[in-house]
């Protein structure tokens, strides 16, 4: 039982059925919930008790490693779908005049997101783990907010790498304006580290801060890598490109 579970509100808004034997067996458990833990602050009245559908929402979907491999793949797909057809769309014209080798580096470039996307999938991962974060409702809408920021960094460095057809071109247009990015979502997220809400610190500073940390280092120092791997491949294998 985890102090998630525990919701603060109004008996007729949530269950008009809630009959007087389970307030009290609710209210017996949550002063024992406030013994235990006193670090959380509880303080238990008859309005406090645990909601069923909160338990389905925090623990019984999100919590079920199946369901966080679908959540996973649909943000993999996503974020394929983006960067292969929205792409390549920009470029049809190009590809009329026989200029197929822009939409092979467009294809090359939409693969690497897509694994790079895998990766931080697996590092946000081991990122809740290490903090002791459980996977839930709560945190698996943030880890896929985290994913959509990730992929719309990939999406614009690579689009500056395909018009500039060069590493260092493309992130010196772009790294001040991704560093000011993160620092601004940093900036205003910082007042929930002082929040008397433990899960509200948790949840959602924690969360984001590891994912803009795991975001700025894999666009930073592993994408650049790559993308000179890339560069250097085709200036030796396809001159013409």
């Amino acid at each position: 039982m985890t102090a998630a579970r525990i919701v603060f509100s109004n008996k007729n808004f949530l269950n008009s059925e809630v009959t007087a034997v389970i307030e009290k067996q609710n209210l017996e458990f949550m002063k024992k919930l406030s013994i235990d833990y006193p670090e959380t602050g509880l303080k238990p009245t008859k309005n406090s008790f645990i909601v069923n559908d909160m338990d389905l929402i925090f623990e019984s979907f999100a919590s079920d490693p199946f369901n966080v491999g679908i959540i996973c793949t649909l943000a993999i797909l996503s974020v394929a779908i983006v960067s292969v057809f929205v792409t390549s769309i920009f470029e049809i014209p190009i590809l009329k005049n026989g200029k197929l080798s822009l939409f092979i580096n467009i294809l090359i470039c939409s693969i690497i997101t897509c694994f790079l996307t895998l990766i931080t999938l697996i590092e946000l991962v081991a990122g809740l783990r290490l903090l002791r974060i459980p996977i839930n409702g709560l945190s698996i809408m943030n880890f896929t907010l985290q994913i959509g920021l990730f992929s719309e960094y990939l999406f614009q460095i690579t689009k500056a790498f395909i018009l500039t057809k060069s590493v260092k071109k493309a992130y010196t247009l772009l790294t001040i304006p991704l560093l000011i990015c993160s620092l601004s979502t940093v900036v205003s997220i910082l007042p929930l580290a002082f929040h008397d809400i433990k899960i509200v610190k948790k949840y959602f500073f924690d969360i984001i801060i590891l994912g803009q940390g795991i975001l700025l280092f894999n666009v930073l120092v592993i994408f650049p890598a790559i993308l000179s791997l890339i560069e250097k491949l085709r200036s030796r294998k396809i001159p013409a490109l």
